[in-house]
C-alpha cells in the first residue's frame, strides 16, 4: 500500500493534502512519485510538529495579596516556562494601597519586600533573582536605593541590572523595580 493514501497518514496531512499529492503525481507523471512523496511526508511532519502545543510550557499569572494589587491591565508576575517575570513595583503598601510614609529609602524597602512576597509565591528567594530594572524619579538617589538594594541581594551572584532615569513613575512613585528570576527543576 502506498504510504499516502495510508489512513494514519491522512489523518495528519487531511483530505486538502490527499488532494495535492493525487494532482502533484497526475501533472507530473510516475517520475517524481518518490521526490514528491518524501517532500509530502516532510511537510506533514512539520506541519505536525508545529501544530502540536503540547510541546510549549505553559506561562500563567502568578499573584498574592502580600504585595499591590495590579492596578491595570497586567500581571503582578508571569511564570513562563522557568522564569518568573516579575512585574514594576513601587513602594505601595499592600494593605492600604497607599504609598508607605518617608523617603526614598522606606519605599525602596516596600519595593524589595513586594518583589519578595511575589517571589515567595512561587517558593523563590532574591538568590533567583537573574535580571532587573531600577527606574529612579531621581538619579540623586541612586547611593540610597543601592544600600537598600544590597541589604536584600546578599548572594555571591548579583542579578544583572540597569537603573534609569525616568521623567514620571506610576502614581508619582520614587523607584519602581521589575525583575526576572529563574526558577530551577525540581
Amino acid at each position: 500500500m502506498n504510504l499516502f493514501f495510508n489512513p494514519s497518514v491522512l489523518n495528519f496531512c487531511g483530505e486538502k493534502g490527499e488532494k495535492q499529492l493525487q494532482w502533484h503525481m497526475e501533472k507530473r507523471g510516475s517520475s517524481m512519485k518518490s521526490i514528491t512523496q518524501y517532500l509530502f511526508a516532510l511537510a506533514c511532519v512539520f506541519t505536525l510538529a508545529s501544530s502540536q502545543q503540547s510541546y510549549a510550557e505553559p506561562h500563567y499569572a502568578v499573584s498574592t495579596e502580600h504585595a499591590p494589587k495590579a492596578f491595570g491591565p497586567y500581571s503582578q508576575a508571569v511564570r513562563a516556562g522557568q522564569f518568573l517575570f516579575i512585574s514594576g513595583q513601587i513602594g505601595m503598601d499592600p494593605l492600604t494601597s497607599n504609598f508607605v510614609p518617608g523617603s526614598i529609602v522606606e519605599q525602596t524597602k516596600q519595593v524589595l519586600d513586594n518583589i519578595e512576597a511575589i517571589l515567595q509565591q512561587e517558593g523563590l528567594t532574591f538568590e533567583n533573582v537573574v535580571k532587573s530594572e531600577v527606574y529612579l524619579q531621581d538619579m540623586n538617589d541612586f547611593q540610597a536605593i543601592n544600600r537598600c538594594y544590597e541589604e536584600r541581594f546578599v548572594y555571591s551572584v548579583k542579578p544583572a541590572r540597569q537603573t534609569m532615569a525616568v521623567k514620571g513613575l506610576p502614581r508619582g512613585a520614587l523607584i519602581e523595580i521589575s525583575c526576572i528570576a529563574y526558577v530551577p527543576k525540581k
